[in-house]
């Protein structure tokens, strides 16, 4: 069976419209689990570099790149590159836990 790839706002409206709220809080927490799991195991270091000056201290790519004496485009790469790997986990490991929730029924 081939799995396609939900993007985060797929995942996100599908988590937002399911069940309780509690039941979206403990999605919210396997997603961000993923995440985390994704972020420390799947990325290269310079990925994981990016990644976190852009999205967690809200750097932009130019300077990212002059802190890294990197061109933009390499910065934009690994951004891009590192985002598709995460979404790629996190979108796996969410279909596999709803596939094996819903073959419950």
């Amino acid at each position: 069976m081939k799995t396609r790839l939900l993007s985060f706002d797929e995942l996100t409206n599908h988590l937002s419209n399911e069940g309780k709220a509690s039941d979206n809080q403990v999605q919210i927490q396997r997603m961000t689990s993923a995440m985390q799991w994704a972020i420390k195991n799947e990325l290269t270091d310079r990925q994981k570099t990016c990644i976190s000056l852009y999205f967690f201290e809200q750097k932009s790519i130019p300077q990212i790149a002059k802190a890294l004496s990197l061109n933009k485009s390499t910065i934009s790469r690994h951004l891009t590159k590192g985002k598709k790997a995460i979404q790629k986990v996190v979108s796996y490991r969410c279909a596999e836990r709803l596939a094996n929730t819903y073959q419950k029924f």
